[in-house]
């Protein structure tokens, strides 16, 4: 029996839950696995009810009570105490009251947590590349495993912003399932693996009839379109799939990417693409354009911004009339913001049925939006900036900026027959044009550098 016990009190020095006979309680995996004082834990696993000699507790060999803000069968969120100083501990569950001779007998298993001042932004950590489809638990501890990654899950609804630690199981498992959908089209390389593009109907009934356009989705299409995104990105990284990795941002770049406040809005009457933030573009089928992306692939996420300027360059065209719901009509036969599946295809004019078929865009607002969207698909942060009533572009992994979203096909540009890359200028550059310039100078700058540069033939 001693040595039995010994043997038990070793394994907790290690990072694996232990099993914890005869307690019914088993505890899985915890997310995240590094929190601040004060921060919430999420602890999955099998669980049974809830009662006052049952206590979640975090150790350090003083043992402290988790403050339990929910519990479930399958999942428990507390809160660490607020005063824990900084360090590695141990949580997990005591099912018989306080820790007593025989506590490992009588406990959940535990799991090694890091309590921290303040989180650190991620660093290029080492990521390992899966090839299965993970099962639901699988894919929830290896979600898990990446701490700051899933802090910056974040679904806006009408009570606010909801962090990944929070969601209710059913978002949890739509997630799941749209991470599955994302995998097996990777695999296959074909087919619109969310099911988006081909429900636009849906979506145009909720669009704005008449008048300018305020582009709105129902509660339902814009999860949908969310967790779509979302799971196209988690499993760009899962499988390795890329030449960069998620782990490589600082928080605000994950935000770009992970946060659903970065697509569209909560409001009353539905969820608000806003044109300041996604451009005028709906994002409509994520894995399509990661599918669209892979042709444009380059080594490093420079190369890749590159050439895709290109492309824009060769196949673009600034689009004709006012941004109102006749004029998108006509030009994307949809009444909303242009729909990206609709601009890569390409679409006829129906004001001009003698003009071919072209991929337009609703001007700098909208490339910025293509741009914004086209990369994320492949898991490259772009953020709009707006100086003198036009839209200029910032990749902000890069540091790199456009003078407006409209550079890529300017007439002046695409004479030079110059390669986009001329079109990037640093962020020195674009502080001296537009955020310490004044109002007439921003004016001047928009598309100052498509204009100056000198031709390449």
């Amino acid at each position: 029996m001693l040595r039995t016990l010994l043997c038990m009190l070793v394994g907790l020095g290690v990072s694996s839950a232990l099993q914890g006979a005869p307690c019914q309680d088993r505890l899985r995996a915890i997310e995240p696995l590094q929190v601040a004082a004060g921060g919430e834990l999420v602890l999955h696993g099998e669980f049974a009810a809830q009662r006052e000699a049952r206590r979640p507790v975090i150790n350090r060999g003083n043992v402290f009570d988790l403050e339990v803000q929910t519990w479930s069968p399958t999942r428990i969120v507390a809160r660490v105490p607020a005063k824990l100083a900084p360090g590695s501990y141990k949580v997990g569950i005591y099912c018989n009251g306080r820790p007593g001779p025989q506590r490992f007998l009588h406990a959940s298993g535990f799991i090694d947590v890091d309590v921290v001042a303040v989180l650190a932004p991620l660093k290029g950590l080492a990521r390992a590349v899966h090839q299965d489809i993970p099962k639901p638990l699988a894919f929830e501890i290896w979600l898990a495993e990446q701490a700051v990654l899933s802090q910056e899950i974040v679904w806006e609804s009408m009570d606010g912003p909801e962090p990944h630690a929070n969601w209710p199981e059913s978002r949890r498992q739509a997630l799941y399932q749209a991470f599955r959908r994302a995998l097996e089209a990777s695999s296959s390389r074909s087919g619109n693996a969310q099911g988006i593009a081909e429900n636009l109907a849906e979506a145009e009934s909720r669009s704005a009839a008449t008048g300018l356009i305020h582009q709105r989705l129902s509660a339902a299409d814009a999860e949908r379109l969310y967790l779509a995104s979302l799971a196209q990105s988690l499993a760009l990284e899962y499988r390795a799939d890329l030449p960069w990795s998620l782990s490589e941002y600082p928080r605000d770049q994950l935000e770009i990417l992970l946060d659903s406040r970065e697509m569209f809005r909560w409001r009353p009457d539905g969820y608000e693409v806003e044109m300041a933030v996604s451009g005028m573009v709906l994002a409509d089928d994520p894995s399509g354009q990661t599918r669209w992306m892979q042709s444009l692939l380059g080594k490093t996420r420079r190369s890749t911004i590159i050439n895709l300027l290109n492309w824009m360059r060769d196949e673009l065209l600034h689009f004709e009339g006012a941004v109102s719901a006749d004029s998108m009509h006509e030009q994307w036969q949809y009444v909303g913001f242009p729909p990206v599946s609709r601009i890569l295809s390409g679409t006829p004019h129906l004001g001009q049925p003698a003009w071919p078929e072209r991929k337009r865009t609703a001007g700098c607002f909208g490339s910025a939006g293509l741009l914004r969207a086209l990369l994320r698909a492949v898991n490259i942060p772009v953020r709009m900036r707006a100086y003198c009533r036009h839209y200029q572009v910032e990749f902000p992994s890069e540091g790199l900026f456009l003078s407006h979203g409209d550079d890529p096909y300017s007439g002046d540009f695409k004479a030079s027959g110059c390669s986009a890359e001329r079109l990037l200028i640093d962020a020195d550059r674009f502080d001296q044009w537009f955020v310490n310039a004044n109002a007439k100078l921003q004016c001047d700058h928009v598309g100052r550098q498509a204009r100056e540069v000198p031709p390449c033939k």
